[in-house]
């Protein structure tokens, strides 16, 4: 991207333009009165309309989408060849969504076969960042990968995160020619990265016509020569930063160092991520439990709820109370009522999906979001939560502690104004169940 790129700003709810800069304008043909308040989905910028939404939607599920060649359409009717890039942020507790668009109709062709692999870094490794985090780092890791090619005159570029669980280097990302055919995983003195990790040290790879040692041949790609920098922190290996050449001119010292100081600001990086990712964390997740605190429900749940409501897909939600906590803490300890807290959220979120969410409302309350769920099919999975809780005993010094919980289900759609009804209705739910007689599952209709 370049500082001549029309940027679009749109509201992350409902995809209406908020702003725009000149250069939008000389891109596209459109002056800015004509789209500000506009909705995406209405600007002919696109073939179809359908292809602005997913676009839109891809963006607020992933927060960062790139294209290195999206054909759009300007205002008089013919089409150019565009990069676009799209990150979702915050402005001031305002969600945002940036298009960031330049023209690359007359790009040459060997540039923009380049530019098609060196486009998009892959996702980083699963469980290593929260999704806040996930965003700037892709991005400052690439840039900081793709300077490393262009400042050492390489042809491709790497970048490799250590997995300590798999006790591996995880390829994050590849820029260049051939670049995103290198070996996505590697171990200890296997290729550039193993041996990098092996010796700790920056390590200069040459002199083989027919490539690397290990056979490290591309597709026809003979790399001639490469360079490896340990990422570290503090002595802590994170990965290593590469770069790889088919030229005959040897990397110099000055590479080298060029090379070091480059994979510290990756270092930086990772660091200041995980570090982001941590206080992200913390926020919104229940320090007893594990799982989502109230706020975290606020926050995420109300998204969820607007994408129900929006895209009129089905949405349901269980709201569980333990029975006679305060007899449970009374009569054992609080010790045993925070075990309690600990087995009954474990059984829950285990009951559920991966893409439900589990939240603790407060005290011993929980809440359930089940995405894509009408009613019926709620219901059902309330009586099986309901069911795996009441099979609990916890060990006490006073024998077993028995556990039940009472549920109430309800289920939202495009008539949900908003994640406070569906809580309340499902709390309302919850309350005839307790006054059935506990220990089971009552729905209240939408």
């Amino acid at each position: 991207m370049t500082a001549r790129d029309g940027i679009l700003i749109l509201d992350s709810e409902d995809a209406i333009v908020v702003e725009t800069n000149p250069f939008l304008t000389e891109l596209l043909g459109y002056e800015r009165q004509e789209l500000l308040g506009r909705p995406l989905r209405e600007i002919r910028f696109f073939e179809e309309r359908a292809q602005a939404e997913r676009l839109f939607e891809k963006v607020r599920r992933e927060g960062y989408v790139h294209h290195d060649s999206l054909p759009l359409k300007r205002r008089d009717g013919s089409t150019i060849l565009t990069e676009l890039v799209a990150n979702s942020y915050f402005v001031d507790d305002r969600g945002v969504i940036q298009l960031n668009i330049s023209d690359v109709t007359g790009r040459p062709p060997s540039e923009e076969a380049t530019a098609r692999e060196s486009a998009q870094p892959e996702p980083l490794p699963d469980g290593y960042l929260g999704n806040g985090a996930q965003i700037v780092l892709k991005t400052l890791l690439r840039t900081i990968t793709s300077h490393a090619r262009a400042l050492l005159k390489a042809d491709a570029g790497e970048l490799f995160l250590y997995r300590s669980e798999q006790r591996a280097l995880e390829r994050a990302l590849a820029v260049g020619a051939g670049g995103s055919r290198l070996s996505r995983q590697v171990r200890r003195g296997e290729g550039l990265a193993g041996r990098v990790w092996e010796t700790g040290e920056s390590v200069v790879l040459h002199n083989h016509p027919n490539g690397l040692p290990g056979g490290e041949t591309v597709r026809g790609l003979s790399w001639r020569r490469a360079l490896g920098a340990p990422i570290r922190w503090r002595g802590e290996f994170l990965g290593v930063l590469g770069v790889r050449s088919s030229r005959e001119t040897p990397f110099s010292e000055s590479d080298t160092e060029l090379l070091d100081l480059l994979a510290t600001q990756a270092a930086v990086a990772l660091t200041n991520a995980r570090l982001s990712s941590e206080i992200e964390r913390i926020a919104v997740v229940d320090e007893l439990t594990g799982v989502f605190n109230r706020r975290g429900l606020l926050t995420l749940g109300a998204r969820e709820v607007e994408r129900s409501r929006r895209l009129g897909r089905p949405l349901a939600m269980l709201f569980a109370d333990l029975d006679h906590f305060k007899a449970l803490n009374d009569d054992y300890s609080h010790e045993v009522g925070d075990k309690a807290l600990r087995e009954v959220s474990r059984r829950i979120h285990s009951s559920m999906r991966k893409i439900d969410m589990v939240a603790r409302y407060g005290g011993e309350e929980f809440v359930v979001l089940l995405v894509e769920t009408d009613l019926g099919p709620a219901v059902e999975v309330a009586e099986r939560v309901r069911q795996v809780v009441e099979a609990t005993n916890l060990a006490t010094d006073r024998g077993p502690a028995h556990v039940t919980v009472s549920i109430g289900v309800t289920a939202g759609g495009s008539k949900t104004p908003d994640l406070e009804v569906l809580i309340r209705r499902a709390d309302e739910a919850m309350y005839a169940a307790k006054q059935a007689g506990r220990n089971r599952v009552v729905a209240l209709a939408s």
